[in-house]
């Protein structure tokens, strides 16, 4: 929907603001403001469909927590639970390594684009009106960088709340095991450690982290725009 709504007052920025002048302008000119809304869907969709694949990878590793999750009920087998959650830390940790260019660029393109129309603002306060179309085009873009962020948190967010919630069952005796109290202990301590979030170069992605992250934009950016 959000995608259609663009499109739409993108194709109404051009009828109001680009092709009633197009009359004075030169045929190079006029080629470009065809070739522009022609291929503006493929330009718009690029960053979306990147955030739209990430966020199914994450959904997948999501539903992996959640089935290792409801295993840990009535009588389980420590050594079976630690292959599956070593197997899934796994996969999680390759899919870091495979998206980390894909995840900078996803997150890079759309705030690069904020802070360039922030100082184009601030410089000439006139923009907001003339290229009104562009209010909405960076809203969509701020949407973009919100939705793979939380993506990204939610895999860390969960996986350590789950993992607290076992701990929590095996405490309490709802989950028991098969093997000595030696092993269940040293189960625990793995759960413990044994993962540390969705990491993009060595950094953990929570919320901390995009706090850290508004807080600078905030200061940063905006401030130019006075």
């Amino acid at each position: 929907v959000v995608n259609v709504v663009v499109i739409a007052c993108y194709v109404l920025w051009l009828c109001q603001k680009v092709y009633p002048q197009l009359r004075n302008s030169s045929n190079m000119v006029r080629v470009i403001f065809i070739v522009l809304p022609v291929t503006f869907i493929y330009r718009l969709m690029a960053p979306v469909l990147l955030c739209y694949t990430f966020s199914i990878v994450m959904e997948l590793h999501l539903r992996s927590m959640r089935e290792w999750h409801r295993m840990h009920h009535g009588r389980s087998s420590v050594v079976m639970l630690c292959k599956l959650i070593k197997r899934n830390i796994s996969v999680r940790k390759g899919t870091e390594e495979a998206w980390q260019v894909g995840f900078l660029v996803g997150m890079s393109w759309p705030i690069a684009s904020l802070v360039l129309f922030c100082i184009s603002i601030g410089r000439n306060p006139q923009l907001v009106v003339d290229v009104w179309f562009f209010n909405l085009y960076m809203a969509q873009f701020a949407l973009q960088v919100v939705w793979m962020f939380l993506s990204a948190i939610l895999v860390t967010g969960r996986s350590a709340a789950m993992r607290l919630s076992i701990i929590e069952r095996i405490c309490t005796k709802e989950v028991t095991f098969e093997e000595e109290q030696l092993q269940v202990e040293a189960y625990m301590h793995y759960l413990n450690t044994c993962y540390h979030g969705f990491r993009v170069l060595g950094i953990p992605i929570t919320k901390e982290l995009g706090a850290k992250a508004i807080q600078i934009f905030f200061f940063s950016v905006i401030p130019l725009l006075f």
